[in-house]
């Protein structure tokens, strides 16, 4: 079974004492927003799990699960194109093996965090 992001920045910090809120300060963020990672409300960017990863002196690769493996990308399987997937394909490419397994991971997150949202609510403009 695989732990969410949220669930082991939560088991993280308990394990190094820390309350959110000195885990926000530490990763400089909201204490706000810790609550809503380790809620699996949302799902912190890569320079915020960095941040966090930092605070915790862990590696980014122990809050995201050591056991997702990037996918692999067959040669001759490239999309073609000058389409977002060709882009973001590209650009993975240039990543390291570590980078490429935390993008991975969160991207599944944001896919799963997607599907529980209800897109047919219109976001209403602050006055």
């Amino acid at each position: 079974m695989e732990v969410s992001i949220g669930t082991q920045i939560k088991e993280l910090r308990q394990r190094a004492g820390l309350t959110q809120v000195q885990l926000a300060q530490a990763a400089g963020i909201t204490q706000a927003s810790v609550a809503r990672y380790e809620s699996d409300q949302k799902v912190p960017t890569g320079l915020r799990l960095a941040a966090l990863a930092r605070a915790l002196k862990v590696p980014m690769e122990t809050l995201v699960g050591a056991q997702i493996q990037p996918e692999i990308v067959e040669p001759g399987s490239r999309i073609h194109g000058n389409s977002r997937e060709a882009k973001v394909q590209e650009l993975f490419r240039q990543l390291d093996e570590e980078t490429q397994r935390v993008v991975l991971k969160q991207i599944k997150a944001m896919v799963t965090a997607t599907k529980h949202v209800d897109h047919t609510k219109r976001p209403t403009k602050a006055a």
